[in-house]
């Protein structure tokens, strides 16, 4: 029990540290999206125990469709917006994919030669 409580107070800090950078800086990145990152750097700095946070997070992956259904609901409602504006979607989206691809690319040849 005391492990749920700790993991519900890091993850309620993060996501409100999101919510606060958000609003304050005016970066248009969601604010959960900001808040996990907070978190990761609770957890890479060592401030936060991820032990600790094990049960919750597998809790949570576990039930990871009750918390996408939303997101697919609201798709499917604005669904017009978004076939206006799907060429515009698609490039974004298969962009960013490449764009990823490649740095990730570049990132793993960096850190494997320097492992050499």
């Amino acid at each position: 029990m005391k492990n749920i409580l700790y993991s519900i107070v890091w993850v309620a800090i993060s996501l409100f540290l999101g919510h606060v950078i958000t609003s304050v800086s005016g970066i248009p990145i969601p604010e959960g999206v900001i808040g996990m990152m907070v978190l990761l750097a609770f957890l890479a700095t060592g401030v936060c125990d991820s032990a600790r946070l094990s049960f919750t997070s597998n809790l949570l992956v576990k039930n990871i469709p009750l918390l996408i259904t939303p997101v697919s609901v609201g798709l499917m409602i604005k669904w017009d917006l978004i076939e206006s504006n799907l060429s515009i979607l698609l490039a974004s989206v298969c962009g960013g994919t490449m764009l990823t691809l490649v740095v990730m690319a570049i990132s793993i040849n960096t850190f494997e030669r320097d492992k050499d």
